[in-house]
């Protein structure tokens, strides 16, 4: 059963054990990597490296080619400002993408969903519209989760969910100049972590929720601490 279910407002997430501070240091690492003085003199070189290196991670993480893993890093800064007023076409984009070398009778097409994961499908567009008070991070790690746990398309929800949560930390405003390197985070904390914060999410408690959250936290946290040592090594 979904978090959207079970926690009456997004609110109560926050509330959640550990999940402010880790959503907030978060928030920190990712103002720290926005504030480094290289950004002024070379701040196109810098993003052009984090962008490389994501697609790296992201192909690693999707078991996708790096050309595919670019054209969604791509995709995902393009259609930062829709996910908030159509996630459905952007959803169905991001897989069109992900299944180029397919045919088009199965590329961003959606499933037969049951009307339960139906309903928690199209949820997802009051998710994304929540009020801007809520941390970006929190609203793409719901949004990620569900898109994972749903699994709306035949394959490739993974990399569809991966690149929605991208967007939304772009188009929200917590990292708006796409210097992060989010998925290089999730490649260092690895399977070992994710499989078993992603499961405690499916458990729909409000403890296995917490889990999930802090630990996109932790993944976008190193994924800040790698721009920033982007900008050290730019700077030698």
């Amino acid at each position: 059963m979904s978090v959207i279910f079970i926690l009456v407002t997004i609110s109560r997430v926050i509330g959640l054990p550990g999940v402010q501070l880790a959503a907030t240091d978060a928030r920190d690492a990712m103002d720290l990597l926005r504030k480094q003085r290289i950004l002024r003199t070379k701040g196109t070189e810098v993003r052009a490296l984090a962008l490389s290196e994501s697609a790296l991670a992201a192909a690693e993480l999707g078991n996708i080619e790096v050309p595919i893993a670019v054209a969604l890093l791509q995709s995902s800064i393009e259609s930062a400002g829709l996910v908030s007023t159509a996630p459905m076409q952007v959803l169905a984009q991001f897989h069109a993408i992900a299944l180029t070398d397919q045919g088009s009778d199965v590329r961003g097409r959606p499933r037969d969903l049951g009307p339960e994961e139906r309903e928690r499908f199209f949820a997802l567009n009051d998710l994304v519209k929540a009020e801007s008070s809520i941390p970006a991070l929190i609203i793409g790690g719901l949004f990620m989760a569900e898109v994972m746990d749903i699994a709306p398309f035949a394959s490739a929800n993974d990399v569809v969910a991966r690149s929605s949560f991208r967007s939304i930390l772009i188009g929200r405003g917590f990292d708006p100049d796409s210097l992060g390197l989010p998925e290089v985070g999730m490649l260092v904390l690895g399977a070992n972590s994710f499989v078993p914060a992603l499961a405690a999410y499916r458990t729909g408690t409000p403890e296995g929720v917490a889990a999930w959250l802090r630990h996109l936290a932790s993944a976008v946290q190193l994924g800040a601490r790698r721009g920033i040592e982007i900008c050290d090594e730019l700077s030698k």
